[in-house]
């Protein structure tokens, strides 16, 4: 009988509890009715776009410093699938000038390439004749002079400078106006600078629109403590 009595107790207590809780629940949808028939009901943000302008940001920003990269480029141009081909197509060049090709390297054309990419990508034109360049052409021609039996150390230094020069001079031009590596280079540059200008436009219309969420929320907590 005392089991019975508690039992029906416990019931009551659960429904008036129930009952309790219904009712807050009526009260709070009631109020929030009443704020906005008096300041009108808020508009919510769209939870979507900010999701769709972090995508965009996290991918824009993927292929900016990746493929699009500075020092990416640097280390694809060391590829020999990139090097042979203008290598034979200088040499060609060279060949049909009546110029020794033996001064066309492999070292030759990856400073060639690191070179104008570098200066490409600082927004400079293009100038192949650098310290580097430089020393690797005069190398490499005092190298083909020893190969047919001259010594260098007998010849003028002003001798073998004039003719680096004039290589690096005929290099130049011969680069700038018939390589379409250079082309290449100077699109992906664009891409490159196209891809800063959308991760910046992105980042900031994400942190804009989560922000807005944020302060929406914020907003909406503190109208109904009222």
């Amino acid at each position: 009988m005392s089991n019975s009595r508690m039992n029906k107790y416990s019931n009551l207590h659960n429904q008036e509890n129930d009952n309790s809780f219904t009712n807050k629940l009526r009260n709070n949808r009631e109020e929030r009715q009443h704020y906005n028939k008096v300041y009108g009901e808020p508009k919510r943000p769209n939870k979507l776009w900010p999701k769709i302008f972090l995508v965009i940001t996290i991918i824009a920003a993927i292929f900016r410093f990746t493929i699009f990269s500075q020092g990416f480029m640097e280390t694809a141009v060391k590829n020999p699938i990139v090097i042979n081909p203008i290598k034979t197509e200088i040499k060609s060049n060279l060949q049909k000038n009546n110029i020794p090709t033996g001064i066309v390297t492999n070292d030759l054309i990856k400073s060639v390439l690191q070179t104008g990419i570098k200066e490409s990508y600082q927004g400079q034109s293009l100038d192949f004749n650098t310290p580097e360049i430089y020393q690797a052409v005069k190398k490499d021609l005092n190298q083909q002079i020893s190969n047919i039996g001259l010594n260098t150390s007998y010849l003028p230094n002003s001798i073998t400078d004039t003719a680096t020069q004039s290589f690096i001079k005929g290099l130049n031009q011969y680069i700038q106006n018939n390589l379409q590596i250079v082309g290449i280079i100077n699109g992906i540059i664009k891409i490159q600078r196209i891809l800063t200008y959308v991760l910046i436009f992105s980042l900031i219309m994400t942190l804009i629109l989560y922000i807005r969420i944020i302060l929406f929320k914020i907003k909406i907590k503190s109208r109904y403590r009222k």
